[in-house]
């Protein structure tokens, strides 16, 4: 279904294909992408501020109406969201507010970024060694998004960089080609041109749908007719695979630097790395061929498909994170390890998120306050997304006084069992004693060093 929404002038919010209806009779107050006003409050749509959180419902509700309706009207035993990798705390936060605004029981929400997604589904076609590389292109209709993944041992996929436009898109390639569209009927008919330029919403919604059905023609054939249809007739426009490529290079070649510099970021250096499709716009055969430059492009299965597929697959195998604040994931494993060329200072076992440094170590603080809403109401704690750590606390979002600081050290009185788990995860350090400067205390000392590092080997071997 699209992800559009309509707000008609009394605040009634409807979705998908019947938002598209209605949108063609006043698309001042259609909303194509959604997913664009993620971080905002309020969307405004001719003068009016609609709640950003009241759209996402919608489509929300849309989609678990559809499903429910297919199960005798049963409720889903999980629902899993899919998001961008980059997305910000505050966006994943407002996604989880939307679906618990339709009633949704947020204990049954889990999440999952959609690079991961996608490589699962692939994994599940093609065996990827443990330890190799896979790139995920998501080139949908409002954004790109683009994450290079490395290959777990568990068949999980863990995220080493990634990077997003959310001003490039199918969208941006349909202005691209409406622009060629003018120019050739200026050409032409400058009366035209001019009268399309001012024509009512009826003659540039036919236009754009005409539009975007020669874009996808052109995947498959060398030429698509874009048809006219205005108050003084119909004119149709010839464009070629060629002239569509030649229009769109701009943005592409935007798309091609962009994966290239996720690569070099995450110190991927093979040719042969595999490059997964997803979104309906990598299906254009010139996003393939400039893609295939810098990568080995896979063409496995329907691009609009493969995220939710895979969202599937991870769910059933215990791969997603819950939605509920402080919440576990469902796998022992943490899906989001280092990189191969993790931040200076940075724990083992953790990566650092895209364009942060280390973390200094934590020093405990009270409890913060929820910030209030807008009219003195408080806001509900957020949930806690990012990488799950060990006993389900994770970096980098658990509240401060939860947070695990990293061992200093051995110190002289923990017994050898405890020393043993300190090789393996974080736990809080035991508080630190006055040194004795008696001669046998330092002994002791001494030999407890000596003990950990035998210990350490055994268990790293």
């Amino acid at each position: 279904m699209p992800s559009a929404v309509f707000v008609d002038e009394s605040g009634e919010v409807i979705s998908g294909d019947s938002a598209l209806l209605a949108g063609r009779r006043d698309p001042s107050r259609l909303v194509l992408s959604p997913k664009r006003f993620i971080d905002h409050d309020t969307v405004q749509l001719e003068g009016d501020d609609v709640s950003a959180q009241k759209i996402f419902g919608a489509i929300i509700q849309s989609v678990l109406e559809r499903a429910k309706s297919q199960h005798a009207g049963t409720d889903p035993a999980t629902v899993t969201f899919t998001h961008p990798e980059r997305w910000s705390h505050n966006a994943l936060g407002n996604l989880v507010d939307a679906a618990s605004g339709t009633g949704l029981d947020i204990r049954r929400l889990r999440t999952i970024s959609e690079p991961r997604a996608a490589a699962i589904h692939y994994a599940a076609q093609q065996r990827i060694p443990v330890g190799k590389h896979v790139v995920v292109f998501d080139f949908g209709g409002g954004t790109l998004d683009i994450a290079v993944l490395r290959a777990e041992r568990n068949g999980d996929y863990r995220v080493v960089a990634a990077k997003g436009d959310n001003s490039l898109g199918g969208r941006t390639i349909d202005n691209l080609v409406y622009r060629w569209v003018i120019e050739q009927i200026d050409h032409d008919d400058p009366d035209l041109a001019d009268s399309l330029r001012n024509a009512p919403a009826s003659v540039m919604n036919s236009l754009q749908e005409n539009i975007r059905e020669a874009k996808e023609m052109l995947s498959d054939t060398s030429s698509a007719t874009i048809t006219i249809s205005s108050p003084s007739g119909e004119k149709d426009i010839l464009i070629t695979r060629d002239e569509f490529n030649s229009v769109i290079s701009q943005p592409i070649e935007r798309a091609t630097d962009m994966t290239r510099a996720v690569l070099r970021e995450a110190g991927v250096e093979d040719p042969a790395t595999p490059i997964y499709l997803t979104g309906g716009s990598s299906r254009i055969p010139y996003v393939q061929d400039e893609l295939g430059k810098v990568g080995r492009v896979m063409r496995l299965d329907d691009p609009k498909t493969v995220v939710c597929r895979g969202a599937l697959v991870a769910t059933l195998r215990r791969f997603t994170q819950s939605a509920v604040a402080g919440g576990p994931k469902q796998s022992g494993d943490n899906p989001f390890g280092p990189g191969p060329r993790p931040a200076p200072g940075a724990a083992p076992g953790h990566a650092p998120r895209p364009g942060s440094g280390p973390r200094p170590a934590p020093t405990p603080t009270p409890a913060a306050r929820p910030a209030p809403r807008p009219g003195g109401q408080p806001m509900p704690p957020r949930p806690n997304f990012g990488p799950p750590g060990p006993q389900g606390q994770r970096p980098g979002f658990a509240p401060p006084q939860q947070r695990p600081q990293r061992p200093q050290g051995p110190q002289p009185q923990q017994r050898p069992q405890q020393m043993a788990a300190m090789s393996q995860r974080p736990v809080p350090s035991a508080p630190k004693k006055q040194k004795s400067n008696t001669p046998l205390l330092a002994g002791v000392g001494v030999g407890a060093v000596v003990l950990l590092i035998v210990i350490m080997i055994i268990a790293t071997r």
